[in-house]
């Protein structure tokens, strides 16, 4: 049950009774029994906190701390959506495309067991029209995931779904209308659009050492609608302006 006393203790190979995933071994005229992946090898470390194990999905508690933390830089492929605007009683609606852009994301994870651990993210990004305008993009999202590791347990591969809340911090921008309001042209004043984020995503780690993962990802994922205001400004009318980006 405290196993204390024995810690830094060597056992001569004529005292080891049976070697196997329960090693046994004898002190004097007593058998103990322990599990061997608590007996460190000849020339192997005693210190507190070892490496850890080559298992399949090991836990992370074998290391410092079941906690652990994630910094990663990724790249918005292809962000795109559907644009609706509503302008003095007109609807139009079309397509809404972006350039990509990078991304910058840091997360904390939380190891409950060999297999599932949770994380909690925040990303920031862009939604780019062109190299000279666009919007700023952040989001916090909440993530559980199942973790699966290899038989060697230097890979382990992961998937879960994603939830949590976007933000678009919109610039100030004259947009100029085409369509039935063709040449209108809107101020937007600089606001803060949000919405409810889900997706999914699923990436694998390699273990580099015992405290250190280098991994890639791969993620999915959709904001709900973000609505921006404006009013006209030439003519000045006083018609409001509405977009809904989806």
């Amino acid at each position: 049950v405290n196993a204390s006393r024995l810690n830094g203790r060597k056992i001569p190979g004529k005292d080891v009774v049976k070697e196997a995933t329960f090693l046994v071994f004898r002190i004097g005229k007593v058998l103990f029994g322990v599990n061997e992946k608590c007996v460190p090898l000849s020339g192997e470390s005693t210190a507190e906190s070892p490496p850890r194990r080559a298992e399949a999905a090991p836990d992370r508690g074998e290391t410092h701390s079941p906690w652990s933390a994630v910094f990663s830089l990724g790249y918005n492929l292809s962000p795109s959506g559907t644009k609706k605007t509503t302008f003095a009683g007109v609807e139009e609606t079309g397509e809404a495309k972006f350039t990509g852009s990078p991304s910058f994301l840091g997360e904390a994870n939380y190891r409950a067991n060999a297999h599932f651990r949770g994380a909690a993210e925040l990303g920031i990004s862009q939604l780019s029209l062109n190299s000279q305008v666009g919007n700023e993009t952040s989001f916090f999202d909440l993530r559980p995931e199942y973790v699966l590791g290899t038989r060697g347990g230097k890979w382990e591969f992961y998937v879960g779904p994603m939830i949590g809340i976007f933000f678009l911090s919109q610039n100030t921008e004259t947009v100029t209308l085409t369509g039935a309001n063709d040449g209108t042209t809107v101020a937007v004043k600089q606001q803060t659009a949000t919405s409810l984020l889900v997706g999914v995503g699923g990436g694998v780690d390699y273990k580099l050492n015992h405290q250190f993962d280098l991994g890639a990802y791969l993620r999915y994922f959709k904001p709900g609608t973000l609505k921006v205001t404006g009013t006209e400004s030439f003519a000045p009318d006083g018609n409001s302006y509405e977009a809904e980006l989806t």
